[in-house]
């Protein structure tokens, strides 16, 4: 009996770390496989230096997207206008035109006419209105219309203003106007200077430059309007005049105002900005639609040298990000 119970105990010991035994810890249970995670969409400029001609390369990474669209960074297509108006204006405004001088009486007043632009004069026609603008000329600027000189031959040929780039003298949605100014001073007696004289304004040219196409803005003077000082008091003292062609313009003084400190003005139309509205750019290309396979890289060939920002736009479902590489093309 005392021998059974012995070996029952023993079993009961035998069977608990037999229990014990079939299974390992919980520290040591093998890990669960845990979900590779991808990265987000990516694109890189696979590196070498490129110059025009060459073909460009950007390597795709990262989790596939629905669609891809490509800007160059190139005229038109820079993702910077893709939802805004591109305006493009006038990157030149260049004007020129010649003069000549009546040799007149002895002694003859020199430096009667002088140019000016302003952006501010209101195009009102009176003298008020002219000495209310802010004028600008040769002392403003680094180049400036030539004049014919004190001792200029009589040849309306002869003295070409040199070809004046304005672009610089354009103020944001302001037209421009260009002026000839004739003064006089007191010509005879104590004080005198010398005999007003005749001027004379030929050849007039204003061109305007967009897109690298030159047209014409203006060629004569028809337009402009003459503006007199308070001692032209009346319509025979206003003998200036611009020819029926348009081809002259004529600035000059009655004898009558000779011994009086007086001025006018020839002012041409408003000068305006020639303004092209392109609307918003557009993709260079379409690089993966919905339903194409997702590409690994995309290539594309710069024509023209110069710093482009490339930007590719890719939708996840109804999500748009957009991934932007700044690069240089060498000549």
């Amino acid at each position: 009996m005392k021998k059974n119970i012995l070996l029952l105990i023993a079993g009961i010991f035998l069977l608990g770390a037999c229990g014990k035994s079939d299974g390992l810890p919980d520290s040591e249970l093998p890990p669960e496989d845990e979900e590779e995670i991808v990265p987000d969409f990516d694109v890189e400029l696979v590196s070498g230096a490129y110059k025009a001609g060459d073909e460009v390369t950007f390597k795709f990474s990262g989790q596939d997207v629905d669609e891809i669209s490509f800007y160059s960074g190139e005229f038109l297509h820079t993702y910077e206008f893709h939802a805004t108006d591109r305006i493009s204006k006038s990157n030149s405004i260049v004007a020129s035109f010649r003069t000549n001088i009546e040799h007149g009486a002895n002694p003859r007043q020199p430096d009667q006419v002088s140019v000016f632009v302003s952006t501010d004069y209101n195009g009102g026609g009176t003298f008020a209105d002219v000495d209310a603008a802010t004028w600008k000329g040769k002392e403003d600027f680094s180049t400036w219309f030539a004049l014919a000189p004190h001792d200029n031959l009589w040849n309306q040929t002869d003295y070409l203003s040199g070809n004046i780039e304005l672009i610089d003298a354009f103020e944001e949605n302001k037209p421009l106007y260009l002026a000839f100014r004739y003064q006089n001073k007191k010509n005879t007696g104590e004080g005198g200077v010398g005999y007003a004289r005749r001027w004379f304004a030929y050849s007039f040219n204003l061109t305007s430059t967009l897109l690298s196409e030159t047209n014409p803005l203006y060629t004569d003077y028809l337009g402009f309007s003459f503006v007199y000082g308070d001692a032209f008091d009346n319509d025979e003292l206003k003998t200036s005049l611009v020819s029926t062609s348009g081809a002259l313009m004529e600035m000059k003084l009655p004898v009558a105002l000779r011994q009086v400190e007086t001025e006018l003005w020839a002012i041409s139309p408003a000068i305006n900005l020639e303004k092209v509205n392109h609307g918003p750019d557009t993709p260079k290309a379409t690089v993966k639609e919905v339903e194409a396979d997702m590409p690994k890289n995309y290539t594309y060939t710069f024509a023209e040298a110069g710093t482009y920002k490339v930007s590719f736009v890719y939708k996840e479902g109804e999500v748009e990000k957009v991934k932007h590489i700044d690069l240089t093309i060498a000549e």
